[in-house]
């Protein structure tokens, strides 16, 4: 279900799953057959989509929504990323002890440790101290975050790609 101009609003509690019913079928839309998943040893927590095997950008997806993670994935695959993705912020820190991303875009309400403690941490590190962290809400920005941007769900691809691409072309 997705809201246009003659439908009636549904109630907030409903809302969220309006939208990750939408995210999956943009995720079953724009997903082929070029995309591989490879499991990570990590907890089988992780996984990466890998951009044709080049050397690429690396990217750090957070989210505890599936759907979402698979649509920034493929999104950011399609871009020629290289894209991880956890589920959640202590994964998300595991693997960027296992190797420093590009860029990091992460949820805020996460399971466990948020997406605002994530970007605290990681921007602590003094490898990204020229790295991005992005985050993204449902709920608004929150006011002073320690993220680099900040991404309003839903959105849509195009919007994601606009938001993204000058952080990945300072990468450049």
């Amino acid at each position: 279900m997705w809201i246009n101009l003659t439908t009636r609003i549904p109630a907030p509690e409903r809302l969220r799953d309006a939208i990750v019913t939408h995210l999956q079928q943009l995720c079953h839309r724009i997903e082929d057959r070029r995309t591989r998943v490879l499991a990570l040893s990590l907890k089988g927590n992780a996984s990466v989509v890998n951009a044709n095997g080049s050397n690429s950008t690396t990217c750090l997806v957070v989210d505890d929504e599936p759907a979402i993670l698979r649509l920034v994935a493929v999104v950011l695959r399609d871009l020629g990323c290289e894209t991880l993705m956890a589920p959640d912020a202590e994964s998300a820190l595991q693997l960027v002890n296992n190797g420093s991303p590009d860029l990091v875009i992460s949820d805020i309400k996460l399971p466990g440790m948020d997406g605002l403690e994530l970007a605290r941490r990681l921007k602590s590190d003094d490898r990204f101290d020229d790295r991005p962290v992005l985050l993204m809400s449902a709920f608004g920005e929150p006011r002073n975050h320690d993220g680099d941007g900040f991404l309003a769900k839903p959105f849509d691809i195009d919007g994601l790609v606009d938001f993204v691409s000058p952080y990945l072309d300072r990468r450049h």
